[in-house]
């Protein structure tokens, strides 16, 4: 017999431990991404915290004018941006 026809020794069975630890030892193989399942963000985020920030701007004008015109006892809703208006208001809190 020459070396390429050398007989290997029948492999013995193995108990459960030994087969759960070399499962365990075989590196584990990186999953093959592919270019359709890499996640991308539609919007920035600098975007997002740059317009929850406007929106909150805006829902903050909108709730003063809301609050001014309709719950209060103004007449036109946008004086609520003229600075009489606040300098009173705030005459009217700290009674100065």
């Amino acid at each position: 017999m020459n070396n390429k026809e050398t007989k290997m020794p029948a492999e013995q069975p193995q108990t459960k431990e030994q087969q759960h630890t070399r499962s365990t030892k075989q590196p584990k193989q990186k999953k093959e991404k592919h270019w359709f399942w890499k996640r991308t963000r539609l919007v920035p985020i600098w975007f997002r915290v740059l317009s929850t920030l406007v929106l909150i701007m805006i829902a903050m004008a909108v709730g003063a004018m809301v609050g001014y015109s309709i719950v209060g006892e103004g007449d036109n809703a946008f004086e609520v941006f003229d600075p009489t208006t606040w300098t009173h208001i705030f005459e009217i809190i700290y009674g100065g």
